[in-house]
Protein backbone atom coordinates (compact mmCIF):
# COMPACT_ATOMS: atom_id res chain seq x y z
CA UNK A 1 0.00 0.00 0.00
CA UNK A 2 2.84 2.75 0.87
CA UNK A 3 4.58 1.62 -2.45
CA UNK A 4 1.27 2.62 -4.41
CA UNK A 5 1.32 6.05 -2.99
CA UNK A 6 -0.43 5.64 0.24
CA UNK A 7 0.10 7.44 3.45
CA UNK A 8 0.87 5.96 6.84
CA UNK A 9 -2.16 7.46 8.03
CA UNK A 10 -4.42 5.99 5.09
CA UNK A 11 -2.75 2.70 5.98
CA UNK A 12 -3.24 2.77 9.65
CA UNK A 13 -7.02 3.64 8.65
CA UNK A 14 -7.70 1.07 5.95
CA UNK A 15 -6.21 -1.56 8.71
CA UNK A 16 -8.61 -0.16 10.90
CA UNK A 17 -11.73 -0.32 9.00
CA UNK A 18 -11.04 -3.83 7.01
CA UNK A 19 -8.99 -5.53 9.81
CA UNK A 20 -10.09 -4.03 12.53
CA UNK A 21 -6.39 -3.80 13.56
CA UNK A 22 -4.88 -0.91 15.19
CA UNK A 23 -1.64 -0.29 14.78
CA UNK A 24 0.34 3.18 14.87
CA UNK A 25 1.42 5.41 12.08
CA UNK A 26 4.99 5.55 13.45
CA UNK A 27 4.66 1.42 13.73
CA UNK A 28 3.65 1.70 9.95
CA UNK A 29 6.96 3.71 8.81
CA UNK A 30 9.01 1.72 10.56
CA UNK A 31 7.73 -1.46 8.98
CA UNK A 32 7.92 0.37 5.56
CA UNK A 33 11.10 1.65 5.56
CA UNK A 34 13.19 -1.56 4.60
CA UNK A 35 13.08 -2.39 1.31
CA UNK A 36 15.10 -3.12 -2.36
CA UNK A 37 15.21 -2.27 -5.24
CA UNK A 38 14.77 -4.15 -8.20
CA UNK A 39 14.77 -4.08 -12.19
CA UNK A 40 11.80 -4.66 -13.70
CA UNK A 41 10.12 -4.27 -16.93
CA UNK A 42 7.20 -2.43 -17.52
CA UNK A 43 5.63 -1.24 -20.85
CA UNK A 44 8.65 -1.32 -22.47
CA UNK A 45 11.16 -0.30 -20.51
CA UNK A 46 13.48 -1.29 -17.42
CA UNK A 47 12.10 0.70 -14.10
CA UNK A 48 13.10 0.29 -10.27
CA UNK A 49 10.68 -1.09 -7.60
CA UNK A 50 10.84 -1.37 -4.29
CA UNK A 51 10.56 -5.07 -3.00
CA UNK A 52 9.63 -5.37 0.67
CA UNK A 53 10.84 -8.42 1.89
CA UNK A 54 9.19 -8.91 5.36
CA UNK A 55 7.37 -12.09 5.83
CA UNK A 56 5.63 -11.12 9.45
CA UNK A 57 5.32 -8.80 11.83
CA UNK A 58 5.41 -9.97 15.88
CA UNK A 59 3.13 -8.23 18.46
CA UNK A 60 5.65 -5.88 19.65
CA UNK A 61 5.75 -5.03 15.88
CA UNK A 62 9.15 -6.40 15.19
CA UNK A 63 9.90 -8.26 11.66
CA UNK A 64 9.92 -12.00 11.90
CA UNK A 65 11.77 -13.83 8.98
CA UNK A 66 13.35 -12.72 5.51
Amino acid sequence: MYAEGMSTRDIQDHLSEVSRIDVSSMMISNVTNDFGMVKQFQDGSVVDKATYMMIGIDLEGYKDGW
